[in-house]
């Protein structure tokens, strides 16, 4: 008999291996079921470029290209969508205070910016907002750029329109600018035309970009200076700033031009695409919980403010030039003043 430490055997299973978590829709719960079903839907309904955008980046290799795009921090975001935002349309507001009041018009200006809040942060409600979160560096970083905006125009709107309102009263123009009359309005428009070229920039350069992203998508003009690439774009730039001008001249009055872009644009970029976006992305689960049921009605809300926005303000500002102010505003194609 051998002397030695007496053989024993482990009492630990034998680890073998395991198919218990193996994808098998049958096994999940009905729950997870539920969501499985919802998110195949979704992805059924999506197009196979939402599915390949990972692998197919509109920009491209930028590590050995000419152009860089994702440069923006979230600070340098803020400040253009400012300059953006906060633009001749603010000059405007003083003639709404005008036709429905002091408290009534600041109520309207905070209510509809806390709005244009959720709908920024949450879907990019402004049709410039998906082109500066494509170039910065940390997208993620957009929600900050975001609340300083809107802080920031949200005060700007309210204290000129107010100020303005209190001085011209009810005979203010709309630009204000040509409220006060003669040198006045002379300093006030040589002040203020940096910041409305700049805010015509960042929209001509908006726009051409989505042409040109269209255009040049997945080649390597997209992150190279070639003599396409640069033809191409300022081809682009020149169309979008002769159609602007095209239709600035033909609508002299500027409210009535206001009011069309407005309601042709804005009531869906600001209001009724982010609802419908919404409800696109979480179709299926509407009703899943209390939280997904409010939201659901607010999102219903606002696809239904964008559309009323949109047909009431198309038949008001068509019948205001249908009717005409030629004499009010010096007519279409002349170099006399918009304001009215």
């Amino acid at each position: 008999m051998a002397l030695g430490r007496p053989e024993t055997r482990s009492r630990s299973p034998t680890l073998r291996a395991s198919r218990d978590n193996d994808y098998d829709p049958e096994k999940l719960p009905e729950s997870m079921q539920a969501d499985q079903d919802v998110v195949r839907a979704n992805e059924k309904r999506r197009s196979k470029g939402w599915q390949d955008q990972d692998q197919d980046d509109p920009f491209g290799d930028e590590a050995d290209g000419d152009v860089k795009y994702r440069t923006l921090s979230w600070w340098q975001c803020a400040v253009i969508m400012i300059a953006e935002t906060i633009s001749l349309g603010v000059l405007s507001l003083p003639s709404v205070l005008a036709e429905i009041g002091m408290i009534g018009g600041a109520i309207l200006i905070v209510g509809l910016g806390v709005v244009a809040t959720y709908t920024g942060y949450v879907l990019g409600g402004h049709l410039a907002f998906f082109s500066f979160i494509s170039e910065m560096r940390e997208p993620k970083d957009f929600t900050r750029a975001l609340i300083v905006l809107q802080v920031s125009d949200t005060t700007v709107y309210l204290i000129v329109a107010m100020v303005c309102y209190a001085y011209a009263g009810s005979e203010v123009l709309s630009p204000a600018l040509g409220s006060p009359g003669g040198v006045l309005a002379k300093i006030g428009w040589g002040v203020a035309i940096p910041t409305i070229v700049v805010a015509g920039v960042i929209y001509a350069h908006v726009g051409s970009k989505y042409v040109y992203v269209r255009i040049f998508r997945g080649t390597r003009h997209m992150s190279k200076n070639t003599w396409l690439s640069i033809g191409t774009w300022m081809g682009i730039t020149l169309t979008f700033w002769v159609i602007a001008w095209v239709i600035a001249e033909s609508i002299p009055n500027f409210n009535n031009l206001l009011a069309l872009i407005s309601s042709l644009f804005a009531s869906w970029f600001t209001y009724g695409l982010s609802g419908i976006f919404w409800l696109f992305l979480n179709s299926g689960g509407y009703t899943k919980n209390w939280k997904k049921m409010a939201l659901t009605f607010v999102n219903i809300t606002l696809v239904c403010i964008g559309a009323f926005i949109c047909i009431a303000g198309l038949y008001a500002s068509g019948t205001a030039i249908s009717e005409g102010s030629g004499s009010e505003s010096g007519g279409s194609w002349t170099c006399a003043s918009n304001g009215q």
